[in-house]
């Protein structure tokens, strides 16, 4: 989706609107730093996050970040037992930010163009190393799951704000 940072959106002028800061710089000490810190932390993932990582990657069928928050906020809905009006509102703003967050993430993908962490163990550190779930084959900053997550939990906490805590955890 090279494209994609381009798309429409609904409520941001643009994808370059809402920028995060830039990737730290290429072959630097701080980008290796970086790296070895994926390395590490991919050698001592415990059941627990690995569980995760695939429950991100596939639940319950969806592949995309979207798919999974909109699970969630089914789940919230109906636990909420939230009329049809109620439902709408939240899926069309939940919807909208999320789109938005995609259009900004990708935006930011194909301005900075990094190379993906398992690129770089592969070349420098590790050869043989692979990452817990596949790695999709465009620039990795930014994280657009760690983007979409943060924009649909905001808007849920928005709406279940009894559930803000949570969602802020689901997030991270």
């Amino acid at each position: 989706e090279p494209l994609a940072g381009s798309w429409a959106t609904w409520v941001l002028k643009d994808g370059g609107e809402v920028q995060p800061p830039p990737p730290v710089v290429y072959d630097t000490p701080a980008y290796w730093r970086e790296v070895e810190e994926v390395l590490a932390v991919s050698r001592t993932l415990t059941t627990e996050q690995r569980r995760i990582a695939e429950d991100w990657n596939l639940d319950r069928g969806s592949v995309t970040p979207a798919g999974v928050w909109n699970l969630r906020a089914r789940n919230l809905i109906e636990a909420g037992n939230l009329n049809t009006l109620r439902t709408a509102q939240v899926l069309a703003v939940l919807n909208m930010a999320m789109a938005d967050a995609t259009v900004a993430s990708w935006w930011t993908k194909f301005n900075h163009w990094t190379q993906r962490p398992v690129t770089a163990i592969r070349e420098r550190f590790d050869p043989a190393w692979l990452p817990v779930i596949l790695t999709p084959p465009f620039p990795g900053y930014v994280s657009t799951h760690a983007t979409v997550s943060g924009a649909a939990a905001e808007v849920l906490a928005g709406f279940f704000q009894g559930m803000a805590g949570t969602l802020q955890a689901t997030a991270e």
